[in-house]
């Protein structure tokens, strides 16, 4: 190192600060591909298991509305109609369930498996 001029020590330091750059660049760089193809598993996956199970919550939610207001009313008319939208959502949940069904993997199929045992009941009643 002694032995070299200042100009070959600077163009040595700047050499090395380019390959440092460089070196992290391309690891950051790998970095942003690994997020990228994470954040697309986030968007074509769980947002839409998501947005489909807000959907069953607000359909049973719904529902169990319905079914307060069926306990309450007095007229035949009142209780077909409610029975018309009980049922409309119910078929809603079913379409719901076949979609989450064809989206979800692993431990989120396995919960579900074990949902449609009861919704099966549940309908039914």
């Amino acid at each position: 190192m002694k032995k070299m001029t200042i100009g070959q020590r600077i163009t040595v330091g700047f050499v090395s600060v380019l390959i440092i750059s460089l070196v992290l660049g391309v690891f950051s760089y790998t970095l942003l591909i690994t997020i990228r193809n994470h954040s697309g598993k986030i968007v074509n996956l769980s947002l839409p298991a998501v947005e489909l199970v807000s959907r069953l919550q607000r359909n049973t939610l719904e529902c169990d509305k319905l079914i307060f207001k069926h306990i309450g009313s007095s007229t035949p008319a009142d209780m077909a109609s409610l029975e018309a939208q009980m049922s409309a959502l119910s078929l809603d949940n079913s379409k719901v369930y076949a979609e989450l069904d064809k989206i979800l993997v692993g431990d989120g199929r396995d919960l579900l498996e074990k949902v449609k045992i009861p919704r099966a009941e549940y309908v039914q009643v």
